[in-house]
């Protein structure tokens, strides 16, 4: 006895025939109930030859959830697999190519079917990767959570310490990449170290000549020419390993009848590590370069007549190895963006500029006659409070004013009496003071009214004022000192 197509026939002693659709549909049409019977194993062993491996597979995955909340629930495993069931082929990979790869969690499985039955592809809210699990990853809410040094929507991604990234290096499959100039198992350790002087023991007015060893290395000179007869017309100082910091009046004209402009020349030439401008031979010699510019940045609101804003970024044609010659070249560190005020610290100021001070107009007298050293000078000066630069500065020669842009100093002494000073050709290099033993830039050399003059106090651009302008001209360069 058989059923005609399309039909299933009772295993009870009716061996009645009903319809095929009615089999695992969670209503017992035959009095044994085996129309509700076997109904997942049926189906999937009768429908195979006509799906793929990968339905296959993710019916199985489903049949074991099933089984699952069956024995968590007391519910027939029939009633709840019923939903795709019905036609493997037709509705069951219709319905899961959203979710191919993914799988509802057990508690929104019976829904998930239920949609399955109805042909609608179903959003499943609570869905993660399964290779989340499989990494030891936990679902929460669809969110793979992973332990910790794992990361990734399946867990998969091996972590570096949150430090190297941090620092100065790239996470690649669990291992810290250092950049240059960056060693250590979290790069955070600087192969070039900002600020350190050299430990080698030894005018700026009233100066001292720096010691041979280059004991302030980030020091730089600016020549018009390449040639070594030329004297430095400005300093400036080393942030990286193709920017030099130094200040912007040093490319401007200052005529004595007639309004200041700029003057930006073509290129200017840097020396970098040098101790002396004349050519001499000395154990450090290979240190010694001299770099033509690429560009010459000056700040867009620098006033060449009040000198505020007074500073400049020059971007070197090729970059200073400053790995080669670490244990001797060193960039300056620069300051926090909490802008301190300084006052009352010592600082420090290099040059190569003249030695002979003065007061205002004596060196517009005749017979008057600047010297200038050939070794780099040093001098310690005393941060001022901003009340008192104001004081000394404001209306004395107009349309000079000081502003928050800049700092003054002058020495320990009082700047009352005159003594040792910044001057001209010291111009854009820097003023430091000493942080946990490295030299921070504070500073850069600005104007003053006369050189170690009496009453009046040297001026410098304060460099915490303009880190964003650095920031943003430096760009993705290496970068061994930024905040």
């Amino acid at each position: 006895i058989s059923c005609p197509s399309g039909e299933f026939m009772c295993k009870d002693a009716s061996r009645r025939c009903i319809r095929e659709s009615w089999r695992c549909d969670g209503e017992d049409d035959c009095s044994d109930g085996s129309d509700e019977k076997n109904c997942y194993i049926s189906d999937s062993t009768q429908q195979r030859s006509n799906t793929t491996n990968e339905e296959i597979l993710i019916y199985e995955d489903l049949r074991n959830l099933v089984e699952k909340i069956a024995d968590q629930q007391e519910t027939d495993r029939s009633r709840i697999f019923v939903g795709c069931s019905q036609d493997l082929k037709k509705r069951f990979s219709e319905c899961l190519s959203k979710c191919k790869k993914i799988l509802c969690p057990v508690q929104e499985l019976k829904s998930f079917l239920s949609a399955c039955k109805s042909g609608i592809k179903p959003s499943c809210t609570q869905n993660c990767n399964p290779e989340c699990i499989k990494n030891q990853g936990d679902c929460d809410n669809g969110k793979c959570l992973c332990k910790d040094g794992f990361s990734g929507d399946d867990c998969s991604i091996k972590d570096c310490n949150p430090v190297c990234v941090e620092k100065q290096g790239d996470c690649v499959d669990g291992k810290c990449i250092c950049k240059p100039g960056f060693t250590g198992e979290d790069c955070g350790t600087d192969i070039v170290k900002c600020g350190v002087e050299n430990p080698v023991p030894t005018r700026i007015v009233n100066g001292v000549d720096v010691n041979v060893a280059r004991k302030y290395s980030w020091q730089v000179g600016l020549k018009p020419r390449k040639h070594r007869a030329e004297n430095y017309f400005c300093g400036g100082s080393i942030i990286t390993n193709k920017h030099i910091l130094t200040a912007a009046h040093c490319f401007y004209d200052f005529p004595l009848f007639a309004p200041c402009f700029k003057n930006i020349p073509d290129k200017v030439f840097v020396g970098i590590g040098d101790h002396q401008q004349e050519d001499t031979i000395d154990d450090l010699s290979d240190v010694t370069d001299l770099i033509r510019s690429m560009s010459i940045t000056t700040h867009k609101d620098y006033n060449c007549e009040t000198n505020d804003n007074d500073i400049a970024i020059i971007e070197l044609s090729r970059p200073i190895d400053l790995l080669k010659h670490a244990d001797v070249l060193h960039p300056i560190c620069l300051p926090k963006d909490d802008c301190e005020t300084y006052e009352g610290l010592t600082a420090t100021v290099s040059g190569w500029g003249g030695l002979v001070g003065y007061n205002i107009p004596e060196n517009q007298l005749p017979g008057f006659q600047q010297k200038f050293p050939n070794i780099l000078q040093e001098t310690q000066v005393k941060v001022l409070k901003n009340s008192k630069c104001s004081s000394q500065i404001d209306g004395k020669y107009p349309p000079a004013v000081f502003t928050d842009n800049m700092v003054c100093a002058a020495t320990e002494e009082g700047y009352e009496d005159g003594g040792t000073d910044a001057c001209q050709g010291d111009s854009g290099g820097p003023l430091s003071v000493k942080d946990n033993e490295k030299h921070v830039q504070i500073g850069l050399v600005s104007f003053g009214f006369g050189c170690a003059s009496k009453g009046n106090p040297g001026v410098y651009a304060r460099v915490c004022k303009f880190l964003p302008w650095i920031e943003n001209i430096v760009g993705t360069e290496k970068t061994y000192n930024l905040p």
